[in-house]
């Protein structure tokens, strides 16, 4: 694990964030019955701080809007970092694989097989 994929996860799942937000600010998509979907299908975090609220709702109801933002946007986002890193993983994994395939320089790594 390098610590470079972890930087570009992060500033990837920025990025997919703030499309996402805008997606669903700016650009409205669908009616009032799709739009629900888009929201919950491009921020689930929604899931979770819907649930973390209603639990601190019942505790006390002035705690529902202060908790109910940072865990939305906090699972939203590591929920982008973890599909970042894994697309950046993959991306590698496919690259190494296809440079070791056809690279000339790599001869002594390809496996031989007698006969």
């Amino acid at each position: 694990m390098r610590r470079n994929d972890w930087m570009r996860s992060c500033v990837a799942a920025l990025g997919l964030l703030a499309v996402a937000a805008s997606i669903l600010v700016v650009i409205h998509p669908g009616g009032f019955e799709s739009q629900i979907a888009w929201f919950f299908g491009l921020m689930p975090g929604a899931f979770a701080g819907a649930v973390v609220g209603d639990r601190l709702y019942e505790m006390n109801p002035w705690l529902d809007r202060i908790v109910y933002w940072p865990v939305f946007l906090g699972v939203s986002f590591l929920w982008y970092l973890v599909i970042s890193f894994l697309a950046i993983k993959v991306y590698r994994s496919l690259r190494r694989t296809s440079h070791h395939e056809s690279c000339p320089c790599c001869d002594d790594l390809r496996p031989t097989f007698p006969g």
